[in-house]
């Protein structure tokens, strides 16, 4: 399965079977990426939320522990997922297995969720659950996953693990395999109802460690809650399911934001940092120089093209635009030498007579500042195609609207 990806810094808080209360006690640790866990902390929720409030820490996983949860095993119909009624289908299919009203209770999956047969589901008290989760978002500490301290192991498994847990008055004893989560107060009769096999190790609470060696026969490995519960966070089943908590979406961007924040912040990073600032000091100061040159060249082409207006026409002394008045002093110095220019009506209507041979006489002329309408002349649309190529070549645009052909040049003064 799956695991559940933890960001740079994660805060593990075990749940205490507890209403949310001031006085009531919690176990947590912080995560803190490649430096394993951190120290175990036990207090109450308004001293959490000041140690955690604006701290540079990821998601905060809370740990269900097994006396809150029963397992269940469902054989999902085909479709059901795809239906949009997941949630009234699972109800339907628990309500032989669950004593409590099906409203009072939280269903969830396993991760990735499957389409049908068989599927083990958890099941804890709704209203507890939704209590701690709103509790912990009123003091500004978000919850980003909510995992159960003990889940069953793969399917198929032949392995499992027995743990031991509670106090001296209420020791409980849990087993877990392939099977599901199995949990009994610790007692000679229920040791040996489970039978847990000898090859499975034994982990047990330092309060219930002597206890647990006593009854089960065999030496056990000592395993705080806290122990427990961040090995817990790593495991692949996330119950904060139907809108429990924000949406995945929302949580996978907390993440993608945390870890940004980790690169602009951590020490660790402080190369890459420096190495992405010398990288884009160069390549603004690159586009800079490039900027310059390009406005270097260009301020010296307009300075050559003024410098050749000047040098041909001495008169101009103020220069504007360059292209522009070097054009109209030429059609200037055409017409006072007495050469045609292109937009003089008699080079106009000799390029139109050229092109537009063996057509009807026009009715009329109409010529005004290089712009000649003529009234009569009606191409087809391949003959209009081949003047308006024809005159393109010499200088002139035409254009046809009814019977008014308009023919204009195309650097008209």
């Amino acid at each position: 399965m799956k695991k559940i990806p933890l960001p740079m810094a994660t805060t593990v808080l075990l749940l205490p079977i507890d209403m949310p209360a001031p006085a009531v006690a919690l176990d947590y640790a912080v995560l803190q990426e490649g430096a394993g866990g951190g120290a175990a902390r036990s207090t109450s929720l308004s001293l959490i939320a000041a140690a955690l409030r604006g701290s540079q820490g990821g998601d905060l996983v809370l740990v269900v522990p097994a006396a809150c949860l029963s397992w269940h095993q469902v054989h999902l119909p085909a479709g059901a997922a795809k239906s949009g009624r997941l949630q009234s289908v699972l109800e339907a299919l628990l309500e032989e297995h669950v004593l409590d009203e099906l409203g009072a209770v939280h269903v969830a999956l396993p991760s990735p969720r499957p389409a049908q047969g068989a599927c083990r589901v958890a099941v804890c008290d709704k209203a507890w659950l939704q209590a701690w989760v709103r509790a912990l978002e009123q003091t500004g500490l978000h919850v980003g996953a909510i995992v159960p301290a003990h889940a069953p192991l793969t399917e198929g498994s032949t392995e499992g693990y027995v743990a031991v847990t509670g106090t001296d008055n209420q020791p409980d004893i849990v087993l877990v395999s392939a099977r599901g989560v199995q949990r009994l107060p610790l007692q000679a009769a229920t040791v040996a109802f489970l039978a847990p096999p000898a090859q499975w190790p034994v982990f047990a609470e330092p309060a219930v460690a002597a206890l647990a060696e006593q009854l089960l026969g065999r030496p056990v490995q000592l395993q705080t809650r806290v122990q427990r519960a961040m090995l817990a966070s790593q495991g692949s089943w996330d119950l904060a399911q139907w809108g429990l908590v924000a949406s995945r979406g929302g949580r996978r961007f907390k993440r993608l934001s945390a870890g940004l924040r980790h690169v602009l912040q951590a020490p660790r990073w402080r190369p890459l940092r420096w190495s992405m600032a010398a990288l884009l000091v160069v390549n603004v100061a690159g586009l800079n120089l490039y900027a310059y040159q390009q406005q270097a060249a260009l301020r010296a082409e307009r300075q050559g093209m003024t410098a050749a207006l000047q040098a041909t026409f001495p008169s101009v002394t103020v220069v504007l635009d360059a292209p522009l008045q070097m054009q109209r002093e030429v059609a200037r110095l055409q017409q006072t030498s007495g050469q045609l220019a292109s937009t003089d009506l008699e080079a106009m209507l000799s390029a139109l007579g050229e092109t537009a041979q063996n057509t009807e006489a026009p009715r009329s002329l109409d010529y005004a500042a290089g712009e000649l309408k003529v009234l009569g002349l009606q191409p087809s649309p391949a003959a209009l195609a081949g003047w308006q190529q024809a005159l393109q070549a010499r200088g002139y645009r035409v254009q046809s609207s009814g019977q008014t052909l308009t023919v204009q040049a195309e650097a008209a003064p």
